[in-house]
C-alpha cells in the first residue's frame, strides 16, 4: 500500500502535489500502453509481411507454421494464407474458394471487420466478400458479404482446418489456393482469376531488426 497523501491546513503539501501528478502520469501511460497494444502488435505483423516481399492488394504471403516460428499468436503446425489490404482507393473484393478454410479480417487496430470461411456467413462454401473503407459513402452492391473497417489497412488471415488423415502438408496445399483480392469491379478479370505464381510469397518466420514476433523472410 502506498502512503496516504499529506495535507497541512487543508492543502496538499508540495510533495503530495508532485506525487499526485506523477501517479496520474503513470496511470495515463499504463492505460495508453494497454489501449494501443493490439495496434502495435498488428502493425508489427503488417511491417514484417511487407519486409518479406508482400505488397498490399498485389502479393500475398503463405506461412507454413513450425515450432520455431517467431510470430505472436499462430499455431505452430498450421499453414496460413494472408491478404494485406489497402482500402485507401476504395472497397476491395475478397473471394474465398470453397473448402475447410477459416479466417477473419482485422483492421490495423486489431478490431474485427468480418469472418470468412467456416466461421463466416458462407461457411465452407467460400463466397465473395467486400471490404469497405471507413467513411465510404458510395453504392454498396448486392451479392457480397460486407464488412466496414475503421482503418484503411486491413489484414486478412485464413487457415486450413485439419481433416482426418491429413497432415500439415496436405493443408498447405489447400490454403495455397489463391484468395483473389482486387478493387471492386475488377475481380472477374482473367488475370485475377488465375494469377501468376509471383503474386504469392512463401514466408518463414524470423526476427527482424532484433525484434521477435515479426513475420518476415521469403523461402
Amino acid at each position: 500500500m502506498s502512503e496516504p497523501y499529506e495535507f497541512v491546513g487543508g492543502y496538499p503539501t508540495p510533495e503530495t502535489v508532485q506525487r499526485a501528478y506523477d501517479e496520474a502520469d503513470l496511470n495515463r501511460a499504463v492505460s495508453a500502453y494497454r489501449f494501443f497494444y493490439p495496434t502495435v502488435s498488428i502493425e508489427a505483423t503488417w511491417r514484417g509481411n511487407l519486409s518479406g516481399g508482400v505488397v498490399p492488394n498485389k502479393v500475398f504471403p503463405l506461412l507454413e507454421g513450425t515450432p520455431r516460428q517467431l510470430v505472436f499468436t499462430p499455431n505452430s503446425d498450421t499453414p496460413y494464407a494472408a491478404v494485406a489490404v489497402d482500402l485507401s482507393a476504395g472497397p476491395i473484393v475478397l473471394e474465398l474458394p470453397p473448402g475447410p478454410l477459416m479466417g477473419t479480417a482485422n483492421d490495423l487496430n486489431q478490431l474485427w471487420v468480418l469472418d470468412i470461411g467456416l466461421p463466416g456467413p458462407a461457411g465452407a462454401a467460400g463466397g465473395k466478400h467486400l471490404l469497405i473503407p471507413p467513411g465510404y459513402d458510395g453504392e454498396i452492391p448486392g451479392g457480397y458479404y460486407t464488412g466496414t473497417a475503421m482503418t484503411n489497412r486491413v489484414l486478412v488471415l485464413a487457415r486450413a482446418a485439419g481433416r482426418h488423415g491429413h497432415g500439415p502438408g496436405d493443408r498447405t496445399d489447400e490454403v495455397d489456393q489463391d484468395l483473389p483480392a482486387a478493387p471492386h469491379g475488377e475481380l472477374d478479370r482473367a488475370d485475377l482469376d488465375r494469377p501468376d505464381q509471383d503474386r504469392r510469397r512463401r514466408l518463414h518466420s524470423r526476427p527482424v531488426g532484433g525484434q521477435p514476433g515479426l513475420l518476415a523472410g521469403a523461402a
